[in-house]
């Protein structure tokens, strides 16, 4: 191979919060041979770790590949990828040895991308024109020195930057500033005058309040009452005090209340500001504000969880979810919600294996429970009518349809029996075992219905490298791990999933093979783009890619493959291959 082009950095690509795959555009032999750089807008870098937060693709093609996140990259973020090739040479020729040309222009490979490397750092550095003197570097140096020996001074002078222009746009009257002064003294004296004259008024004034006062004395007001106002009496000849409600009565005023659950239902009271207020707070909520996890306190679960004997549901945008009472809706504050899953068969509603269940939250007399209703008729309905979670809504939010009974503990006793519209519908788990519930990279079996995140879906061949160059379409090694599975409770979910092959042909001639991702299909692709490259020596890569909704129930997204039908395709496996995307719920 060569190294055709001069590019030797991609990007700084912007952030959106969605896209995880970004292009580079130059060359590289080894995954390990490229630095990804995530920056903030405030320009603090992290360079990122290959596995752990991308993985890369189309090593060795001369026009560069893909890089893919594990996670989307935000918005307000940029992402810079530059090459990182060793300062090593590892190949030793032996006199009068085999010459073998591919080794040796590996060699002048590696030599000219770390010359672009270096060319990439120099282009970053700080230069002086080529028609420059190379002496003058040391005045340079000097000067950015003495400026850096200064910086005190100008952060002064930046920190205070606004008296600064606020003295250049008055710099006429600071000039003017001495003969104002004088003329300030002349007013003094003038004012001096004045205060004599002040002082001789106010000795009158005096005389005036004390004739005020007695003025006053004699209009004979009535004695202070509290919480009383002076009223002239019916006959127009005195004062008298007269009681607040007296006073409501006369202005024609409702009486103001103060009670925060605004029980009293009266035609005339009027509430206060802060009795609104609290009751506004305890009872408004939109959407429920918590999620569902298999961790205590996690609302979003980086490690795979598997065989979780308790369910949570954790505060996450707030502490409130509304819940119906038949007349209106309540939105209840709670702490983090328990649900101990129930693995004994003889107790009503328990969560069996293989059996998906909706989640629910439910005041019970006061207390806030989490609970489970009764299993889906099948992994993809969940059945009408009496005895099932049927779902309505009410006022936009989800609710049971029908009146059910709510398991909310492990124990035999711990069931409940609802009305209909009673519990709030939060979202839904498929049972990997008798009481036991997971939620990994490759089984994402636990779904919120509100409060969305990107959950990352993984699957790759365990195994070493296989053949296999059928042209019928079957799982990657033919083994029926090779798939990720979702649950979504309500249709709809979005997902970015991408099947990456890598194979290479037992001859030089090309060979057509192809990779897809089956939608509960192990023979049919239902990408929307297939991945498909003609094999060759010494590797191909390609990708298929779904960018589609997950409809209701449990689905299977299956790792397919399909051979060329000619001479041998070797398929390589490991964590740059398999299944990667994500999946909101």
């Amino acid at each position: 191979m060569t190294v055709p082009s001069e590019t030797n950095r991609s990007g700084p690509y912007n952030g959106n919060g969605v896209t995880t795959v970004f292009d580079y555009e130059f060359k590289i032999s080894n995954e390990n041979y490229i630095k990804v750089v995530k920056a903030t807008a405030s320009g603090v870098e992290t360079i990122l770790t290959i596995d752990a937060d991308y993985i890369v693709s189309d090593v060795g093609n001369p026009a560069g590949g893909q890089v893919a996140l594990t996670v989307p990259l935000p918005a307000g973020q940029t992402l810079t990828m530059v090459p990182k090739v060793p300062f090593t040479q590892e190949i030793d020729l032996e006199n009068q040895g085999a010459y073998y040309a591919e080794t040796v222009e590996r060699a002048f490979d590696l030599s000219v991308m770390r010359d672009q490397q270096l060319q990439e750092q120099i282009n970053r550095a700080v230069t002086i024109p080529a028609s420059e003197d190379p002496a003058q570097l040391d005045g340079l140096i000097g000067d950015i020195l003495r400026l850096a020996d200064s910086a005190g001074n100008i952060d002064t002078v930046a920190a205070n930057i606004g008296s600064v222009v606020t003295a250049s746009a008055n710099i006429a009257a600071i000039i003017a500033a001495p003969a104002q002064a004088a003329a300030a003294a002349a007013s003094a004296a003038t004012a001096t005058t004045q205060a004599g004259i002040a002082t001789t008024k106010a000795g009158e004034a005096v005389v005036s309040a004390a004739a005020a006062a007695a003025s006053a004395s004699s209009i004979n007001l009535p004695a202070p009452v509290a919480s009383t106002f002076l009223q002239r009496n019916a006959g127009n000849t005195a004062y008298v005090a007269v009681a607040i409600p007296a006073l409501r009565t006369a202005l024609n005023v409702g009486e103001i209340i103060d009670e925060d659950n605004m029980a009293s239902d009266s035609d005339t009271k009027v509430p206060s500001q802060q009795s609104v207020k609290a009751f506004v707070e305890a009872t408004a909520c939109a959407m429920p504000q918590g999620r569902l996890t298999l961790t205590s306190g996690a609302p979003i679960t980086s490690a795979d969880v598997t065989g979780a004997a308790s369910i949570y549901y954790t505060p996450t945008n707030g502490d409130r979810v509304p819940i119906y009472n038949g007349a209106r809706w309540a939105g209840t504050a709670f702490t983090e919600l328990t649900l101990a899953l129930d693995a004994s068969s003889g107790h009503t509603g328990y969560q069996q294996s293989g059996k998906v269940f909706d989640l629910f939250v439910i005041n019970d007399n006061g207390t806030i429970r989490l609970g489970s209703g009764p299993a889906w008729s099948s992994d993809t309905a969940r059945g009408t009518g009496a005895g099932t979670t049927e779902l309505q809504l009410v006022n936009g939010i989800w609710t049971n349809k029908n009146a059910m009974t709510l398991r909310f503990g492990s124990a035999s006793g711990n069931t409940i029996a609802v009305p209909a519209n009673r519990c709030t519908y939060v979202g839904s788990f498929r049972a990997i075992a008798d009481g036991q519930a997971g939620d990994t990279a490759a089984d994402r079996l636990l779904y919120n219905a509100y409060n969305f995140a990107p959950r990352k879906l993984r699957r790759w061949e365990t195994a070493g490298a296989y053949f296999y160059s059928l042209t019928t379409v079957r799982q990657a090694n033919a083994n029926t791990a090779n798939k990720v599975t979702v649950l979504a409770g309500l249709g709809g979910v979005g997902i970015d999933l991408r099947n990456i092959g890598v194979a290479q042909n037992s001859t030089t001639t090309a060979r057509a093979a192809s990779v897809g991702i089956g939608v509960d299909s192990t023979t049919a692709s239902g990408a929307s783009a297939d991945g498909a490259a003609n094999v060759v020596v010494p590797l191909s890569q390609f990708t298929a890619h779904l960018v589609d909704q997950v409809a209701l129930g449990y689905h299977a997204f299956n790792m397919l493959e399909a051979g060329a039908g000619a001479d041998n395709q070797a398929w390589l496996t490991g964590s740059t291959t398999g299944l990667v995307g994500q999946v909101w719920m």
